[in-house]
């Protein structure tokens, strides 16, 4: 019987066999992927420094919640700083929030946090939060009396005749209009502060969501803003810092600034 041969076709030029990449589609693939990467990696990026803010929001909240109902067990606001029981003003909070201690921690601040309490003096170490305890005066790190109180706060001194006063709630004018805490500020000593003091604020260091800083509010809602926005030195801006609801101007240390009037 005679055998019938088949040849097989013949390869034309450029033609593969088989179902695989050649090189040069497999770099023009990989080419493609890495610029859908470089494309999406910002936008995700931003994406999820949102939903860090947004958490930092949502813990503030907490703590401006937990703030409202310590006035309204005690109708007063809490220290900036307790030297003679050893706490600092979110102390005074963490038990109307089942001492859940994890909403103290901003995720995107990246320094230490907590303090130490020894005889009568505190070791602060560093945190996510800081407290508006004086208000415009802020422009220092020691205060001499209760006059001075334009914020919600002093220290409690140890020394029970050279303590302030707390605040009695009905002090603070306008609740829905004043910064009760807020994102920590750097101070001059490179630790973000419990106190905010709006000098720390000048210092372009004390960002931490983009260019802007979270701030609660007394009547326990919060709001972003631009780092300057929140300490420019315009009327509207500073009545937010003080419990009368008045800029004080003679309080400010940036006179040399183009001021803002606001009515």
């Amino acid at each position: 019987m005679k055998k019938i041969h088949y040849s097989s076709p013949a390869r034309l030029p450029g033609r593969r066999n088989g179902p695989g990449f050649t090189l040069i589609e497999l770099l023009v693939v990989i080419a493609i992927i890495a610029i859908l990467a470089a494309m999406l990696l910002p936008v995700l990026s931003r994406a999820k420094a949102k939903g860090k803010q947004a958490s930092c929001m949502n813990n503030l909240k907490q703590l401006s919640t937990a703030l409202t109902m310590y006035v309204s067990d005690h109708s007063v606001y809490p220290y900036t700083g307790n030297f003679e029981s050893g706490g600092l003003w979110y102390t005074s909070l963490l038990p109307f929030l089942g001492n859940n201690k994890k909403v103290l921690d901003c995720a995107e601040y990246k320094g230490r946090s907590g303090f130490w309490w020894s005889q009568n003096v505190i070791f602060y170490f560093g945190g996510s939060y800081g407290y508006n305890g004086f208000g415009t005066r802020s422009l220092r790190y020691s205060y001499r009396s209760d006059d001075e109180l334009l914020g919600l706060g002093g220290d409690r001194s140890y020394v029970t005749q050279l303590a302030f006063k707390p605040l009695n709630e009905s002090k603070v004018r306008h609740p829905a209009n004043m910064i009760a805490m807020g994102d920590s500020l750097m101070m001059t000593f490179g630790v973000n502060g419990y106190i905010l003091n709006l000098k720390d604020g000048k210092d372009p260091k004390s960002v931490r969501h983009g260019k802007g800083l979270n701030m609660a509010f007394c009547d326990g809602h919060v709001e972003f803003q631009e780092r300057t926005l929140w300490f420019a030195p315009n009327q509207e801006a500073r009545r937010r810092w003080n419990n009368d609801h008045e800029p004080h101007r003679e309080t400010w240390f940036d006179l040399d600034e183009e001021e803002e009037d606001s009515q």
